[in-house]
């Protein structure tokens, strides 16, 4: 009776194991994150990540500046989003789990950058991918747009970011320093002008984190990176679908001028989010996901997909 009762908890126990090792997996690929390391420009080590269907059409997703791919986590882990697209987020050079060179020269100009996502759209065999870029990662989407031209992408989004389409102001800032306490508190004092209302706390110490990782000479060195990218309008250049997401509360932003400006621009459709600051997809994800979403089909039919027009 006691060997009896001892094969049948056994079997019992291995029934459990079997059947949480399922439920973890199905959990799993749900939500799963693919990671790569790739060789950017200058064979700079570049992280990226992914998820969805590989056979889907791209989203490439560019995190704002002394941020990294978490950012995106609300894109990449949202099924809505996963069970269509392909997603895909990187550390841009001197940022996150991105290699960090150390010389002025490999964040200089728009070459390295636009080179580097060149790199990761080769090594991950992503075919013209939309490009969103929050903030910073708006400067480095014109950038690959700059470099490699309109056959290069379906769409650009612009997050919370002009792109240097508009002048940008002066001013440096601090000189940066390695003091790490100062980092975590400067970094503290960035999360909290970064949305127009509280965030998680788990989006604050990924912003947070991030901040700290990159050091100072990336910091000092960035500032030769170029920020100037009103010739692709004035030129006539402009041949992509556009589409710009901008807070109304978000300081960081002239958004009324940009608006303004892009009003008469072939293709371009601009969205402002009432009561949200400089991170609207993480403010507002379900919303910021399904316009991500539409933008993408609309992009797949070119300019002639995208209504040049200002929506609330």
């Amino acid at each position: 009776m006691v060997r009896a009762v001892s094969v049948c908890s056994a079997l019992a126990v291995r029934a459990m194991c079997v059947l949480l090792a399922s439920l973890l997996a199905t959990a799993s690929a749900i939500g799963e994150l693919r990671f790569h390391q790739i060789a950017g420009a200058d064979t700079v080590p570049l992280n990226g990540v992914e998820s969805g269907p590989e056979d889907g059409p791209v989203l490439l997703l560019l995190h704002g500046f002394s941020q990294s791919y978490l950012s995106w986590l609300p894109q990449l882990r949202d099924p809505s989003l996963t069970a269509r697209y392909r997603l895909v987020a990187m550390d841009l050079r001197g940022h996150g789990a991105s290699g960090k060179p150390w010389t002025p020269e490999a964040y200089a100009g728009s070459t390295p950058w636009a080179d580097d996502i060149h790199a990761v759209v080769t090594a991950l065999k992503l075919k013209q991918p939309v490009l969103a870029g929050w903030s910073f990662g708006g400067y480095v989407a014109l950038d690959y747009f700059r470099e490699y031209g309109a056959d290069a992408v379906a769409g650009i989004m612009l997050v919370g970011s002009h792109g240097g389409l508009l002048p940008r102001p002066g001013g440096a800032g601090p000189e940066p320093v390695g003091d790490l306490e100062l980092l975590l508190s400067e970094g503290r004092q960035f999360a909290s002008v970064m949305s127009a209302n509280p965030l998680p706390d788990e989006i604050i110490d990924h912003m947070v984190s991030s901040y700290i990782m990159m050091p100072p000479h990336v910091r000092v060195a960035i500032r030769g990176k170029r920020l100037d990218n009103q010739d692709l309008l004035t030129e006539g250049r402009w041949d992509v679908p556009l589409q710009v997401i901008l807070g109304a509360a978000d300081s960081t932003v002239p958004t009324q001028a940009l608006v303004e400006h892009l009003s008469p621009v072939h293709c371009a459709e601009t969205i402002v989010y009432e009561g949200v600051g400089h991170s609207p997809f993480a403010e507002q994800t379900e919303r910021f996901n399904a316009d991500l979403a539409r933008f993408a089909t609309r992009s797949a039919g070119g300019c002639g997909g995208v209504t040049t027009r200002t929506a609330p």
